[in-house]
């Protein structure tokens, strides 16, 4: 989940988001009330206010289910209890879709759950059900024209390309049988078209001299020998947050480490030099790695 930061309008909040767009549509459900639940009365843009600081406080958190009855004192101290079911209600849907990789999230989300009136967690479960899939950092959209709205802001082609065929494994899993899975093989071939009309000197790699930058391949295999050494890897930890890591790092695309990582990684002849190189600085450090040529990591 990105970290949150203030807001001052409802547009800020709203704007090419569509799961705060679908918490915004259960809110106005809310403020219409029914003879189940009281009419909701609090500003709009303060409830989501409240919302991401706390999903921002649980995901700093490495214990965070420890804190769920403070969170809900703090709560109940300031609003109305059925506010304080409202407001978490809502939190929980942020943290079930978009929260961090935390494997305690689980158990802070029952914990949660056990806080919250059902009659006031009900009409937020439609966003849930209509999620059976979602990815890192997102729900499902559910019309192309969103998605693609969010796939033309990614200037790199083949990450672009990768946002697509991603959401389509997705949608298959989902069972969505729909109109958007045409036409997002629709898009990705005309990425491909676009991809080839590109001069060939913008994509292929340049070759290494001692002057030049590492080339990105290189980088990840030594970050992957590195965690090797610290007996950490991808036998023992999470791709996803090594890749995380690795683009923190290195600038590199997050999506297409992932990717590469899920494929096995190999240096080719083209980074020989390099990597004779990068050897030789490990041996200066007396660092026991040695990488190698035509080697799969």
């Amino acid at each position: 989940m990105k970290k949150y930061t203030p807001q001052s309008t409802l547009d800020d909040f709203l704007n090419d988001n569509e799961l705060n767009s679908q918490l915004y549509r259960v809110l106005l459900e809310l403020q219409d009330g029914s003879h189940l639940r009281k009419k909701l009365t609090l500003d709009i843009i303060l409830i989501f206010s409240i919302i991401y600081k706390i999903c921002n406080t649980i995901n700093s958190e490495k214990h965070p289910e420890q804190y769920v009855p403070n969170y809900w004192e703090d709560l109940i101290l300031k609003y109305e209890n059925y506010e304080a079911s409202i407001i978490l209600s809502a939190a929980y849907i942020v943290l079930a879709l978009e929260g961090g990789p935390n494997e305690y999230l689980s158990h802070c989300l029952q914990r949660i759950k056990t806080k919250i009136d059902d009659n006031y967690f009900e009409p937020f479960e439609s966003i849930l059900h209509s999620a059976n899939a979602y990815a890192e950092d997102r729900t499902l959209p559910a019309d192309f024209a969103y998605l693609k709205k969010r796939a033309d802001k990614i200037d790199d082609l083949n990450e672009r390309e990768l946002y697509y065929q991603e959401h389509v494994t997705r949608y298959k899993q989902a069972q969505n049988t729909g109109d958007i899975i045409t036409q997002i093989d629709s898009e990705v071939e005309l990425i491909k078209t676009q991809k080839g009309l590109i001069a060939p000197t913008e994509s292929v790699e340049t070759k290494y001299n001692e002057d030049s930058d590492i080339p990105d391949k290189l980088k990840t295999v030594v970050y992957i020998e590195l965690f090797r050494l610290m007996e950490k890897g991808k036998n023992i930890n999470d791709i996803s947050a090594m890749a995380r890591f690795i683009s923190f790092m290195t600038g590199q695309s997050y999506k297409k480490l992932y990717k590469q990582m899920l494929e096995e990684i190999r240096l080719t002849s083209y980074h020989a030099e390099a990597v004779k190189k990068m050897n030789d600085y490990f041996q200066a450090l007396n660092i026991s790695i040695s990488i190698e040529i035509n080697k799969q990591y």
